[in-house]
């Protein structure tokens, strides 16, 4: 609960702050700013078509290079886990036994399948 009125006393305050500031911005005059003609002046001379030409080809060439490493990525991934299929025997791979050698001792022979008599 304690949270709660903190918050409300937050809210009402930063609404209080809002409100008080919205009423001076009406008597701010246009001509208090600080040559307004100037920096028009040298927004306009800007070469913004030049930025997005480069901004472009910069952007084209660093999507090419992610396009080609993750497909480098995607082939390491994929003969990784053809390996592995090969190796346990999946997607037409031979799967090694369990069981399938031999040993000295009975218990495996049994497990095996295999029945020997002493």
């Amino acid at each position: 609960m304690t949270e709660f009125i903190l918050e409300l006393i937050l809210f009402l305050s930063l609404g209080t702050a809002i409100y008080t500031l919205a009423r001076a911005v009406p008597r701010l005059e246009e001509g208090s700013l600080a040559s307004p003609k100037f920096v028009r002046a040298w927004l306009h001379n800007l070469p913004v078509h030049k930025f997005d030409a480069a901004l472009s080809a910069f952007l084209e060439k660093y999507l090419r290079r992610v396009r080609v490493l993750i497909l480098r990525i995607d082939n390491g991934l994929t003969s990784f886990v053809s390996r592995l299929r090969a190796n346990s025997g999946g997607a037409g791979g031979t799967q090694k036994g369990l069981f399938s050698e031999k040993t000295a001792t009975n218990d495996s022979a049994v497990v095996s399948g295999e029945t020997t008599v002493e």
